[in-house]
């Protein structure tokens, strides 16, 4: 990673923190600076009300005292916890830096390391100190600066003629321009025959469109066009990929299985999460897809309430029901159903690498950070595998096994692409539902399908708002 990005990492990082320090000030500042109030019956027992503004600036004067002090220390206190010591986040992973997990002792230079812990820790706090305001405006410079040095680079830079094509030129970004032309194209390329997935992808510096199809790669462009402001054609690469179709991932019953309709055993797939409403009215609920429990008495059209299909684990105890379908849905952008267990069933939400308590969305400004995931799936192949995440918004048509062996071609819009660093899928037969995590084991999203090349996600965000549901 080159300085400017480092930078920006870091920039990053403190942001988030003086946010949550912020919040944290604030509900301290109003209770605590209160008349009368106390912490652990005898600090800040103030005479006076520092929590509100007043026309006195005497006192105003000494209010921002007391706050500027409160912020500072409290900031310090915050740098310690976490472990923002500036000297070790300033390293190319700051992030693996920010705990205390993995500070080793060593007596010989026990000294050294104290005064290198707190120093670095306490000039950690001064800086989330400088509050959420000035990292906002000093990652919206880095990200300026990086976009400009990305034209520096560009010839189609020094063929602008005008200053107004000059300034048009710089406010675009690269990925802007991508994404424009994807919105523009996908539903084209879609339609192109065999094309299965569309979406926008990345290689290091290099963002493209990525355009998976089953055959005849010939009929799909090498690129598109986009016109600069000066209009002369700048073009963005398509890259296409030749696979197989999009399968769900259920499967027959081999070794071993996870969670299945009693009364098709042999289209299994994985328990994904235990969530619950978010009114917080209804029992534990087990998330996976829908088409993993579905059975003959529902379709993909119309749930029918009054149809509760029994749900098992065929690796268990044979034709022992742990819990009844709840609910079910398939349209353009979740395939998603909920389980009621049964309440004599102790469920959770913990793996090998601890709870998992915290979703994450990519946000549009991660597109291109090669975050790296893994699949909690059944499957000890798909556990053992680690994936990054290739593209977005992806376009992708699955082939749903319905009855008589027969097969529906659907389409799932905004799905996100996985796949190891050899451009593999990391996923198997039975893994449809399993949770998609993270590094810090934040849920992203949840296996829906894939080929021999992607695995397919859909965003745990998205069924989570179209749901009403969150972690239990």
């Amino acid at each position: 990673m080159d300085k400017l990005g480092q930078s920006i990492q870091i920039a990053t990082i403190f942001f988030i923190l003086s946010l949550v320090s912020e919040r944290f000030i604030t509900w301290f500042k109003l209770y605590f600076f209160k008349k009368g109030n106390t912490l652990f019956w005898y600090f800040f027992n103030w005479e006076k009300d520092y929590s509100v503004k007043t026309d006195d600036p005497v006192f105003e004067k000494e209010r921002e005292q007391r706050i500027l002090l409160l912020n500072i220390s409290l900031n310090i206190i915050i740098a310690f916890l976490i472990h923002a010591n500036i000297f070790t986040i300033l390293h190319d992973d700051p992030l693996k830096y920010l705990s205390w997990k993995d500070i080793t002792d060593n007596k010989e230079t026990k000294t050294l390391s104290s005064f290198y812990e707190i120093s670095g820790c306490i000039f950690g706090g001064l800086l989330i100190s400088l509050g959420s305001k000035f990292w906002h405006d000093t990652l919206d410079m880095l990200f300026y600066t990086k976009n400009l040095k990305e034209k520096l680079g560009d010839k189609e830079t020094y063929k602008i003629e005008t200053l107004k094509e000059l300034d048009e030129w710089i406010a675009i970004t690269e990925a802007d321009i991508v994404k424009k032309v994807f919105e523009e194209n996908r539903d084209i390329l879609k339609n192109i025959p065999d094309v299965i997935s569309v979406g926008i992808g990345h290689n290091n510096n290099s963002k493209y469109i990525e355009v998976v199809t089953t055959n005849n790669p010939h009929l799909i462009p090498n690129s598109l066009p986009y016109y600069l402001p000066n209009n002369t054609v700048r073009k963005v690469d398509i890259k296409v990929v030749v696979s197989s179709p999009i399968s769900t991932f259920s499967n027959s019953i081999k070794s071993g299985s996870d969670i299945a309709n009693n009364k098709t055993k042999d289209n299994f797939g994985t328990l994904g999460l235990v969530v619950k409403a978010k009114n917080g009215k209804s029992k534990n609920m087990v998330l996976t897809c829908y088409h993993v429990v579905i059975d003959e008495n529902h379709n993909y059209q119309e749930f029918d309430y009054q149809i509760a299909g029994e749900i098992i684990h065929p690796h268990g105890d044979e034709g022992v029901v742990i819990g009844k379908l709840n609910f079910g849905i398939r349209n353009n952008e979740i395939d998603a159903a909920l389980i009621s267990i049964d309440p004599n069933i102790t469920t959770s939400n913990v793996n090998e690498f601890g709870e998992i308590s915290t979703i994450r969305t990519i946000a549009y400004e991660e597109r291109y950070s090669n975050i790296k995931v893994m699949v909690n799936g059944y499957n000890k192949r798909s556990n053992s595998k680690k994936g990054i995440v290739r593209s977005l918004y992806n376009s992708a048509t699955i082939n749903y096994k319905i009855s008589n062996n027969k097969k529906e071609p659907w389409e799932l819009n905004n799905l996100i692409a996985i796949s190891d660093e050899e451009g593999k899928s990391i996923t198997f037969g039975g893994d449809s539902g399993a949770a998609v995590l993270d590094e810090q084991n934040r849920v992203i999203g949840i296996v829906v399908g894939g080929n021999s090349e992607l695995t397919y996600a859909i965003p745990i965000a998205t069924i989570f708002n179209q749901l009403n549901i969150t972690l239990s």
